[in-house]
């Protein structure tokens, strides 16, 4: 994966840790996870 690429993915992971934490929680329970916004 390029740089930047991994980069992006990175902040975007950080800026939306709480709602990956979640839906990691849903899936958990075998609930469908919920959208995450793309990174603006």
């Amino acid at each position: 994966m390029p740089r930047r690429a991994l980069a992006l993915v990175l902040e975007w992971a950080q800026e939306h840790r709480a709602e990956l934490m979640e839906d990691w929680q849903r899936c958990e329970h075998n609930q469908s996870p919920r959208k995450i916004q793309p990174l603006a």
